[in-house]
C-alpha cells in the first residue's frame, strides 16, 4: 500500500503531545548520528510493544508546540541514502529506515521549509533493536539483553542469575532487627523457567523469552501450551502422552519407562521384524515389504487399542514412516474391516474390531 506522506504528516502534526512511537525535533541544521542511532533503536522497540508497525521521527518541527522551523540536516538525496546505511550496519538485524520522505510545509510568516519524516520499522517479535550493541526504550534508558543457547536446562540456571532479584529488608513488631527477603522466590523462577523449558513446542522453532518489567513482574513466554491439556488430565491414573513435541525427549521416553507395556510390545514387535526381515532376505522384495506392511499394521492397531483419538501425525511420528504411508495402511485396515472411524477426522475416535 502506498503511504501518503504529506496526509501522514498532517495526522502527526495534529498529536496534541509526543507519544512512545511519535517524536519531533527541531534539528535545524544538523543532528549527532549517535543520538539519532539511540532515537532509532527507543522508537523501533517502543513501536514493537505498542502494536504499531513503524515509529516515527520529524525533523524541522518543534517538539512542544510543533510549530515549523524547518530543517537542513542531510540536505541532499546522497547524504540521506549513506545515512540509511550506515544506520544499518550499527543495527540489530541491519534494520534501517523504511524510508527517509521528505515534505515541505509554510511556517508562520508563510515561509517553505524542508521537513524530513523518519519512518522506523517496529522490532521483530522477540528481538529487540539495538543501536552499536545497545538496547534504548522510549525513556532513554538502556536495556538489558542476552540470548542463551542449547542445552536450555544449563541455561536456565543463566537467565535465573541475569534477573535481578533484589533483597528487601523491613522491621517487624518483635525485634529491633531487620528481616530480609527476596524480591522474587528463586524456587518460583526456577520452576517458571523448567516449566517453559519442558512444554515448549519444539516443531514451531520459537524461543523461551524471559522480560522483567521495572514494576516489580517477570512474564515467561514460550511456543506451545500445557502438553496435558489440563491439570486434570495430569491426575488421572491412566494419562499417558501420545505424542512429545521435544524429539529428544520422545527418544528418552522411549527408552525408558520399561514398565510401561504399550511400548515394551512395540519394542518386541521392532525386534521381531528385524528377525523376520533377515529369514526373508533370500525370499526377495516381496516377501519382505509384506512382511513390513503386517508388522507395521499390527503397531498400528496396538497403538489405536491405547489411543483412539491418536491422529495419523502422531502415528507416523510413533513409527517413524510417513503420513501418506500410514493412511494407506488405515485405508487398507478399514477394508479388512479391522478398525473403523467413528466421527469426523477432528474430534472423531478409532475402534478396533474384535474378532
Amino acid at each position: 500500500m502506498n503511504l501518503d506522506i504529506n496526509k501522514k504528516l498532517d495526522e502527526l502534526l495534529s498529536i496534541k503531545y509526543e507519544t512512545e512511537t511519535v517524536e519531533f525535533k527541531e534539528a535545524k541544521k544538523t543532528f549527532a548520528f549517535d543520538d539519532l542511532g539511540k532515537y532509532f533503536s527507543a522508537l523501533s522497540n517502543e513501536a514493537n510493544l505498542h502494536n504499531e508497525k513503524y515509529a516515527w521521527l520529524v525533523f524541522g518541527v518543534e517538539d512542544k508546540k510543533h510549530n515549523i522551523v524547518g530543517t537542513n540536516c542531510k540536505n541532499d538525496d546522497k547524504s540521506l541514502l549513506a545515512l540509511k546505511e550506515e544506520m544499518g550496519k550499527q543495527t540489530t538485524g541491519n534494520l534501517t529506515f523504511i524510508e527517509i520522505h521528505k515534505c515541505f510545509r509554510k511556517n508562520k510568516n508563510n515561509e517553505e521549509k524542508r521537513i524530513l519524516v523518519f519512518q522506523i520499522p517496529a522490532a521483530p517479535c522477540g528481538m529487540p533493536v539495538a543501536f552499536k550493541r545497545m538496547y534504548y526504550g522510549r525513556d532513554g534508558m538502556v536495556r538489558d539483553y542476552e540470548h542463551f543457547y542449547c542445552p536450555l536446562i544449563v541455561s536456565a540456571e543463566k537467565v535465573k542469575a541475569k534477573i535481578r532479584n533484589l533483597t528487601y529488608r523491613y522491621m517487624t513488631g518483635d525485634s529491633i532487627f531487620p528481616k530480609e527477603t527476596l524480591q522474587y522466590d528463586p524456587y518460583i523462577i526456577r520452576e517458571a523457567l523448567n516449566n517453559a523449558i519442558a512444554h515448549q513446542d519444539y516443531s514451531k522453532a520459537g524461543r523461551i523469552t524471559v522480560q522483567e518489567h521495572e514494576d516489580d513482574y517477570l512474564i515467561f513466554c514460550n511456543c506451545g501450551d500445557f502438553i496435558p491439556g489440563s491439570i486434570k488430565n495430569v491426575l488421572k491414573a491412566e494419562y499417558s502422552a501420545s505424542n512429545y513435541r521435544n524429539l529428544l525427549k520422545q527418544k528418552e521416553e522411549f527408552n525408558s519407562h520399561r514398565n510401561d507395556p504399550v511400548k515394551e510390545q512395540v519394542k518386541e514387535q521392532v525386534k521381531e521384524q528385524a528377525n523376520v526381515q533377515e529369514n526373508v532376505q533370500e525370499k526377495g522384495a516381496n516377501v519382505q515389504e509384506n512382511v513390513q506392511e503386517k508388522t507395521r499394521e499390527e503397531m498400528i492397531l496396538n497403538l489405536l487399542q491405547n489411543n483412539n483419538t491418536i491422529s495419523i501425525r502422531e502415528l507416523a511420528e510413533q513409527l517413524n514412516m510417513t503420513a501418506k504411508t500410514i493412511q494407506r495402511d488405515l485405508d487398507k485396515l478399514k477394508s479388512q474391516n479391522l478398525i473403523r472411524r467413528i466421527g469426523p477426522d477432528k474430534g472423531g475416535h478409532w475402534e478396533v474390531i474384535k474378532k
